[in-house]
């Protein structure tokens, strides 16, 4: 009788389990990404909008933005996230510190050239400062050629020329 009982004991066991497991997997939020919307911002397979805490990155259409999304998108697209320091910015968005891993995100993306700190208060402040002193010591990302528009400046005043056009002519 008591060999009957073993497997038993044995299949309620691994049924526990189980069930435990099922139980523990649906209690983690679903902190997955779905989508990338600019270089600071992303959405998870919630559907919840996050923001990078203490990032700025180029705005959709300037100089530097696709590159950002770009960046982001291979960091985090389709990937898992921890998100710390949650808190809420002025429009109500979801903002924080955001790892893969051990990797923290908003020193990544800073480090890459392709954003630069906002200096909003938060654990990491100082690294996101040194990330971005290094990438523009760099010429990386938006620091780089890419971005710099530069206006030669005439040898003499008098060489600078208008748009006008003379109709007296």
């Amino acid at each position: 009788m008591k060999k009957r009982s073993l497997p038993v004991v044995y299949l309620f066991l691994l049924a526990s389990f189980i069930v435990n497991i099922f139980f523990l997997f649906r209690s983690i939020p679903d902190y997955f990404v779905k989508d990338v919307i600019d270089g600071d911002t992303f959405i998870l397979r919630n559907g919840e909008r996050i923001r990078l805490l203490g990032v700025n990155a180029p705005e959709l259409g300037a100089c530097g933005s696709a590159e950002a999304k770009t960046v982001l998108s291979s960091l985090v697209l389709n990937k898992p996230v921890r998100i710390t320091e949650d808190s809420r910015d002025y429009y109500g968005r979801r903002m924080g510190l955001v790892y893969i891993g051990s990797m923290l995100v908003n020193i990544k993306i800073i480090g890459s050239g392709w954003a630069r700190p906002d200096y909003t208060k938060n654990s990491n402040n100082e690294q996101m400062k040194q990330a971005y002193r290094t990438a523009k010591e760099q010429n990386l990302g938006i620091h780089s050629d890419l971005c710099k528009h530069i206006n030669p400046v005439p040898l003499h005043p008098e060489c600078v020329i208008k748009g006008n056009i003379d109709k007296a002519l």
